[in-house]
């Protein structure tokens, strides 16, 4: 052997910036979210370095068949997850819960094993509490888990990640959720979304006072309701004593003097005032303060719902050193929409209930400085004029979160395709020069830099005519081109239909113009509808949203099959030309009045002339130039003014609701070899046509639609 080999001294490392977790917390600033969870999965090394700087996320809904292979790859993860979703689906059999027991019960099991807690076993809060505690210890003996088997994977050797956030959805009864609560400790942020009875247990009952107890560190908490009555809060909501049942046995938690709670958030909640107003003493860090729709309680005996009080409640507030930046109340009959303008004159983010929004609303709104960036609108509305008037006048605004407000596609309606598609509806165009149209003509939205979109969308299409043949694409076209090319900075999407959950508006087959929407580029969240049932979609409709569905052989079959295919959708175009649409109408006498209205031509053609096909160039020039000095007044009411309108987006907007827009984005997706423009790149979550909110990677989500999706007779 080597003498220079065999006595060869350790070399000494200098150290590296890697080393010095103050300098890595600088240089990691500087790169996004989803480039970071992508480096850190490709070694062991990176692997565990970044467990402190990505946020580990999970989705799990119970109602699934009796097979526990995906639950068992979640508990695997289970040590790296710091967000924790709970899908609790109502039970389709009264007496028969054990597949979604047993599923919660591997839940509790696990983060027992992992040391956050005990759940309590011996003793009980009331009757229903020892049904569930019992059931757990029985389940716990028999199953008899080896949850150090879950630690095999060399992965996930090394300390776990502390839950930080867990959001429960759906049904759920209070004595099983409270056995999940002292393993809550760690939890910063806890939501539990439209929690309630689903018609066989007792109302739900959520105790204040216990949340805050068991999670000391909590900074976000959020509670929805779909009682009709409201989440019951009793009080007192006093978090620095135990439960006062004779049966606890809970050792008594040392008195906190005060919260770090930042962000309180009830959704139609039922409690007294006086308990809401004590425990605003003990937060003094709280930013957000919104009561949606509460039901405030009056003295017994009787315990009327009573109005807030506000002056009782304005001197709390002005006596405790809050520094709220968000406020809103409101109950079930009343709104206190002056509150905010007292306490938080400098806001930039405003609430309202959906049905508050009214034209004196906007025109007081119109009197403060234009500064508003994010605006919430609370619960079922249709104040879709209001709001489009909004949208077309705020530059500054970022978030909307309106997602049970209707918004008419006919806002959206640039070039007029809607007044000359032959589909009847509520909104069709006037029948006689001079009458007023029945919405306001349709604009683009100034807030070009809006991140956050929450709505819901409505057609002229009705829901009896989509029963028998579908929704129409020519709507869904609209409203996805309209939003990928108006809002091209959007991060999180939401497009519902409250409306009609059994038959959608929205077309998401591949005519609809779903694909128009891969032109957002930064979009990370997309939830589109929450409907029942989903229309005749193959595998193709949706295998193109996926990188494993942009294969080279896919794209080539998928070209081939589609090929006859668009030729009939781009012959539609042509018959949505206003004089195409005329010239059909004609036929019938009974119609002859409404073709001056809705598509009478500028100038008198000649009849040896042959009238030459509509493409769509042609047609988007003629849609733009409108029809001169000889157009109709009422049509020339509707067209939209291009004028002042930025040359790029006039441009991006021709086509606006044809199906040539569509061909265009699958010859770039089904190019050989990569696209130009990256499709969905930064998309983490979806959810579509799905009535729950679970938020799941593209992948998973796809094989969800693929596999589970409900065929209704188009």
């Amino acid at each position: 052997m080597n003498s220079l080999t065999a006595h060869r001294h350790p070399v000494f490392r200098l150290p590296t910036p890697f080393d010095i977790p103050e300098i890595l917390d600088r240089i990691l600033s500087f790169v996004d979210k989803r480039t970071l969870h992508s480096a850190f999965l490709v070694e062991r090394q990176w692997l565990q370095l970044g467990r402190q700087y990505n946020v580990f996320e999970y989705a799990w809904s119970d109602a699934r068949r009796k097979d526990y292979t995906d639950l068992v790859r979640a508990m695997y993860r289970l040590p790296w997850i710091s967000r924790l979703q709970w899908h609790a689906a109502p039970r389709m059999d009264t007496f028969d819960d054990s597949v979604q027991a047993d599923q919660w019960f591997w839940l509790l099991a696990a983060l027992e094993h992992l040391g956050y807690g005990q759940v309590e076993r011996e003793t009980a809060y009331d009757q229903a509490d020892e049904s569930w505690m019992y059931r757990y210890q029985r389940w716990w003996e028999d199953e008899a888990i080896d949850f150090s088997t879950y630690q095999a994977n060399p992965l996930t050797r090394g300390p776990r990640v502390n839950l930080q956030e867990f959001e429960l959805k759906g049904h759920t009864d209070v004595p099983k959720f409270r056995l999940i609560l002292p393993l809550l400790s760690t939890v910063t942020k806890l939501r539990f979304v439209n929690v309630g009875g689903d018609g066989t247990r007792h109302q739900t009952d959520l105790q204040m006072g216990l949340i805050m107890q068991h999670c000391p560190l909590l900074e976000y908490l959020y509670i929805s309701s779909t009682e009709p009555d409201g989440e019951q809060l009793p009080g007192p909501w006093n978090f620095a004593t135990t439960d006062t049942s004779p049966a606890s046995s809970t050792p008594p938690h040392p008195p906190i003097v005060t919260l770090p709670l930042k962000s309180l958030v009830l959704n139609n909640a039922m409690f007294y005032q006086h308990d809401l107003e004590d425990f605003l003493a003990f937060t003094p860090h709280l930013k957000t303060l919104k009561v949606i729709k509460a039901n405030l309680l009056g003295p017994p005996p009787q315990f009327l719902r009573i109005p807030l009080n506000t002056a009782r409640f304005s001197q709390v507030l002005n006596n405790l050193p809050l520094c709220l930046s968000v406020l809103h109340i409101s109950t079930k009959k009343y709104s206190y929409n002056d509150l905010p303008t007292r306490f938080c004159p400098n806001s930039q983010e405003r609430s309202f209930v959906a049905s508050d929004f009214t034209a004196p609303l906007l025109r007081t709104l119109r009197q403060q400085p234009n500064t508003l960036t994010s605006l919430e609108l609370l619960h079922n509305g249709n104040c879709s004029s209001t709001l489009h008037d909004f949208l077309c006048n705020s530059h500054h605004l970022i978030h909307l979160k309106a997602p049970m407000t209707l918004y008419s596609v006919e806002h959206m309606d640039l070039h007029g395709r809607l007044l000359n598609a032959p589909y009847p509806g509520r909104n069709r165009p006037p029948t006689k020069a001079g009458v007023s149209p029945p919405t306001p003509p349709p604009g683009i939205w100034k807030c070009r830099n809006l991140r956050t979109l929450h709505v819901s969308i409505i057609t002229p299409d009705t829901s009896s005519r989509r029963k028998r043949s579908g929704p129409c694409p020519e709507f869904s076209r609209i409203a996805f081109g309209y939003i990928s090319r108006v809002c091209p900075q959007l991060r999180d999407l939401m497009l519902l239909d409250e409306l009609s959950p059994e038959y959608p508006t929205l077309d998401m087959r591949l005519q609809g113009g779903f694909c128009l929407l891969g032109r957002l580029k930064h979009l990370e969240k997309l939830k589109i509808g929450e409907w029942r049932r989903l229309d005749n979609l193959t595998t193709r409709n949706f295998e193109w949203f996926i990188a494993a569905g942009r294969t080279e052989a896919l794209k080539a079959e998928r070209q081939a099959a589609s090929k006859e295919g668009w030729r009939r959708f781009l012959d539609t175009d042509g018959d949505l030309a206003p004089h195409r649409i005329a010239k059909a109408k004609a036929k019938t006498k009974a119609d002859a009045t409404k073709l001056t209205a809705l598509a009478e031509p500028a100038a008198p053609a000649d009849p040896t002339t042959p009238a030459n096909p509509a493409t769509p160039a042609a047609e988007a020039a003629e849609v733009e130039g409108g029809g001169g000095e000889n157009e109709d007044p009422v049509q020339r009411k509707m067209h939209f003014d291009w004028t002042d309108v930025d040359p790029g987006l006039k441009e991006d907007l021709k086509y606006l609701g044809l199906a040539h827009e569509i061909k265009v984005i699958f010859d770039e997706v089904d190019q050989r070899g990569p696209p130009q423009v990256p499709f969905f790149s930064a998309l983490r979550y979806a959810t579509i046509c799905s009535p729950s909110r679970l938020e799941l990677p593209p992948e998973r989500e796809y094989k969800r639609l693929v596999v589970t999706r409900t065929q209704v007779p188009w």
